[in-house]
């Protein structure tokens, strides 16, 4: 009963800070004109969101998805994260408590006009060994290209999902308004990020 209540805590308050943080004005952040090697502008990428998850990402289901409202600078409020991850029981690694299993995946974020990013990643997915709930993925990402104004996209940095169950109603993102009861997720994305027209080939 206590660690129920502990659970509808910490999602309560982990729902509230993501709410302040998104409704708060996000800037587009340059590098000072840096350029990546393919002669776009290399930007600051940031984003935080929240959504539901289709199943618990612990062991029992080897994979999960996440379908999240975003925010951050280079997209805006209104924006979509879409991603699946997977991880094989034979990586887990125990210790002190907690479980860990090496994971891997692949997600597209659409941006609101509809321009994508599509990405890679791969990192730790950790648990308490025996609920695994919450449950934590830290991991690296690779931007793998996308349509539009990130056609030619190149990028990387830090990818972190914090797991959880929701026991009562709440609103996941004020823009993507959707009503989250069951599993659900956090994410964050810290790294850099070109954008521009498709580069044109050197002769």
């Amino acid at each position: 009963m206590i660690a129920r209540v502990r659970l509808a805590f910490v999602a309560s308050v982990l729902a509230l800070g993501l709410f302040c943080l998104l409704i708060a004005p996000v800037a587009h952040a340059g590098l000072g004109g840096i350029k990546a090697p393919n002669g776009q502008k290399l930007f600051e990428f940031g984003l935080l969101g929240s959504g539901p998850l289709t199943n618990p990402c612990t062991p029992d289901w080897g994979t999960c998805t996440l379908n999240a409202g975003v925010n951050g600078n280079v997209i805006n409020a209104g924006s979509s994260l879409n991603e699946t991850m997977a991880w094989s029981n034979d990586s887990a690694i125990t210790s002190a408590g907690e479980t860990c299993y090496t994971a891997a995946g692949n997600g597209t974020i659409v941006a609101k006009k509809g321009d994508q990013i599509d990405f890679i990643f791969n990192g730790l997915l950790c648990g308490d060994s025996d609920t695994f709930i919450p449950s934590s993925l830290n991991a690296t990402y690779i931007v793998t290209g996308g349509t539009g104004r990130f056609a030619t996209a190149v990028g990387s940095g830090n990818f972190t999902q914090n797991n959880f169950n929701v026991n009562n109603d709440l609103t996941g993102h004020p823009k993507a308004g959707a009503v989250v009861v069951g599993a659900a997720a956090i994410v964050r994305f810290d790294g850099t990020l070109t954008k521009g027209p498709a580069v044109k080939p050197q002769p």
